[in-house]
Order: C-alpha cells, then structure tokens, then sequence
C-alpha cells in the first residue's frame, strides 16, 4: 500500500474525503481503469488508462473503454505469439468490467494504523 503524507491524511480524517464532480468520495468509492495493448512484429506492449472514479468520471471512463477496446482490435493482433493472447484477454477484461479498485486500496483507508 502506498504511504500518505500524514497532513493529507489528517484533512482526509476531517473532511470525510469530499466530494469530486458532485459525486461523495470515500474509502469505498469505485475507480476503473482499461488496457490497450499494441504490437510491433515480435514485440508486444500492454499500458493501463489512468483510473477513473467510476460515478463521477463514467463518461470519461466509457470513451477511455472503448478507445483501449479499439486499440487492441487494431493494434494488438501482430505480435507474435504474445499479440494475440494479450489482445483477447485484455479485450475480454475492458467489456466485462475493467481493473477496478477503491479509492481506499489506492491511497490507503486514513483510519488504518501505520
């Protein structure tokens, strides 16, 4: 888990995390992120989107999806042998649901002792 500067964690404390874009931000909040593969012949790269707060950011995260779904349908195949695997497999994962985290997995929950 990533260490928290103590003052942030101690405004996150009394602030209850806030809101973001109208939506309230807790430990438990939902964040989504997409991969996109691309492949050159024999090599073959896999990147992550960044994460996106799945309510407030879900029309940022739905192009985010569907540009890395593209990508991968385009981009991804030529690799050999890992183009193909990866393709499939991260195509599969950003229909289906993304890498999903909480903000709380993120950036640490600020009451969890150190």
């Amino acid at each position: 888990m990533a260490k928290m500067d103590p003052e942030f964690k101690e405004w996150l404390n009394r602030n209850t995390y806030g809101t973001y874009q109208g939506v309230e931000i807790t430990p438990d909040t939902q964040l989504v992120s997409y991969t996109y593969v691309i492949s050159i012949l024999v090599m073959t790269f896999r990147r992550s989107t960044r994460y996106y707060f799945k309510e407030a950011e879900a029309g940022k995260a739905m192009v985010a999806k569907i540009l890395c779904i593209l990508c991968n349908l385009i981009c991804g195949w030529w690799g050999i042998p890992w183009g193909p695997i990866w393709t499939v497999k991260e195509t599969v994962v950003n229909l289906v649901n993304g890498n999903k985290k909480t903000w709380g997995e993120i950036v640490g929950k600020p009451n969890e002792a150190e």
